[in-house]
């Protein structure tokens, strides 16, 4: 799951930052540098918005024989530990391919933590447990430990708040990264 910081939206932006990989690649690598300090900031301050050791509502941290199995047992540190920055090209858009600026949790139970009840408070109306309220009585448990209310309308748990709290700050550092890459491309190839 990626929460998006920054994707510029200029497609002449996204060719100039093709152009910088393939023409300056020294360049892309110190401005991705740059670009990944700041992005760090986000993807730390997340981190300290995930649940520690003692958290385990309705029994999450147990495997289970169910639909999902171990691949969703809830490990705090696992969860905390795997979110990163990320700066993933050509996602694909209307305009054309388009880079992306932001932080991954790629643990399945961490986007489960960051995202259960944001669509429906009470959780999957279709869900496979022979407990009706079992949806709700979980994203309750996650809501109390986290002091967080659902519907999470176009928000989260620890990232997304995460990236509310810097980005501004954020994608300003990551617009006068780029400006100076180019400013120093356009020197080096003599442009």
């Amino acid at each position: 799951m990626i929460a998006t910081v920054y994707q510029p939206s200029d497609l002449s932006l996204n060719r100039t930052l093709k152009a910088l990989r393939e023409f300056a690649p020294d360049l892309s690598q110190e401005m991705n540098k740059e670009i990944n300090i700041e992005l760090r900031k986000i993807s730390e301050y997340a981190k300290t918005l995930m649940p520690t050791g003692d958290f385990h509502p309705s029994g999450w941290t147990k495997s289970s024989p169910g639909e999902w199995g171990s691949r969703l047992k809830f490990n705090s540190e696992s969860a905390r530990n795997k979110i990163k920055p990320t700066r993933a090209k050509n996602t694909n858009n209307y305009t054309g391919f388009v880079n992306r600026y932001g932080i991954i949790n790629p643990d399945a139970a961490g986007a489960v933590y960051e995202l259960a009840g944001r669509r429906n408070p009470n959780g999957r109306a279709n869900g496979r447990s022979r407990n009706p309220n079992a949806g709700r009585d979980f994203i309750r448990a996650i809501n109390k430990e986290n002091n967080t209310h659902t519907p999470l309308v176009n928000s989260g748990r620890a990232m997304f708040p995460a990236v509310e709290r810097y980005k501004t700050q954020v994608i300003a550092a990551i617009e006068i990264s780029i400006a100076k890459a180019i400013v120093k491309a356009n020197m080096k190839l003599g442009g």
